[in-house]
C-alpha cells in the first residue's frame, strides 16, 4: 500500500519517525493508522532498508531507515475516500502503471 503524500505530493511508503524510547512496531502500528485510518497488527519484520536519503519541506536533509512489515488489519476498512493532514490519496500501485488503484478490502478481525 502506498500514500500520496500531501508535504511532497508524491507516492510513498506509509512511514513517521520514532519516538524516544518508542519500539519500531509500535512506530509502525502508530504512522500506519495515523496515515491510513486502518488498525493493523505487525506480525513479523520483513526486511531492513538503510541506505536511503531523504529531504523535507524545510530543507532538512537525512538518511532515512524502512522498515517493512507483514500486517493484517484488524477491522473491515475502506481506503477509497481516505484522505487527511499527510495523506492525500491511499492505493496500491503497480510499476507497470504510473497510476494508484484505490479499494475496498474486507478483513477478517483476530484479536489476540
Amino acid at each position: 500500500m502506498l500514500q500520496k503524500r500531501a508535504d511532497k505530493g508524491i507516492l510513498d511508503f506509509i512511514g513517521g519517525c520514532m519516538e524516544l524510547g518508542g519500539s519500531s512496531g509500535d512506530t509502525f502500528v502508530r504512522e500506519f493508522r495515523g496515515e491510513s485510518g486502518i488498525e493493523i497488527e505487525s506480525l513479523c519484520l520483513l526486511n531492513v532498508y538503510t541506505n536511503f536519503e531523504d529531504s523535507y519541506p524545510n530543507g532538512d536533509v537525512a538518511q532515512t531507515i524502512g522498515l517493512a512489515n507483514e500486517v493484517k488489519a484488524l477491522r473491515d476498512y475502506d481506503m477509497s475516500y481516505f484522505h487527511n493532514e499527510e495523506t492525500l490519496e491511499l492505493g496500491y500501485f503497480s510499476g507497470r502503471s504510473s497510476e494508484m488503484t484505490c479499494c475496498k478490502c474486507s478483513v477478517s478481525a483476530h484479536f489476540r
